[in-house]
């Protein structure tokens, strides 16, 4: 899909415009976060802000603090009791993209096809949660 100048976007075609998301190392440094800028939000990556290979507790509960939505491939986040807890506490918003967005391309055109879904979910549903993004549905995982 061609690249598309902000001023070449209109309202409707920013569907992510207020939001501000952090990306995991897991979903990559480029063409991903340039996909959500293009879709309107703002954007930063674990590795700008916390360094590479920074631990996932830390840069989750800065993510809550700052109201920042988490963009992750590791659904295992809700598995490990560190990255749990800080899920909770921090109140965080994240989407885990599955498997069949195991390439960038694949990832950005999975995050363009759901935006709106992405904004009304995060607009609509109280945090935290953990949403798992695939082509065809969007499914709330449970934060035990």
């Amino acid at each position: 899909m061609p690249k598309l100048s902000a001023a070449s976007l209109t309202s409707s075609s920013r569907p992510l415009e207020g939001l501000t998301f952090l990306v995991d190392e897991s979903v990559g440094a480029k063409i991903v976060p340039e996909a959500l800028r293009e879709l309107g939000a703002i954007v930063h990556t674990v590795a700008e802000r916390f360094g590479q290979g920074a631990l996932d507790e830390e840069w989750l509960m800065e993510a809550g603090v700052q109201g920042w939505v988490v963009l992750t491939r590791d659904r295992m986040i809700r598995k490990r009791p560190n990255e749990l807890a800080a899920l909770r506490v921090a109140n965080v918003r994240a989407f885990a993209l599955t498997a069949g967005a195991q390439t960038g391309q694949a990832a950005a055109e999975l995050l363009r096809l759901r935006a709106e879904k992405i904004r009304n979910h995060c607009r609509s549903e109280k945090a935290p949660f953990l949403v798992t993004i695939t082509a065809s549905q969007m499914t709330r995982e449970k934060l035990r």
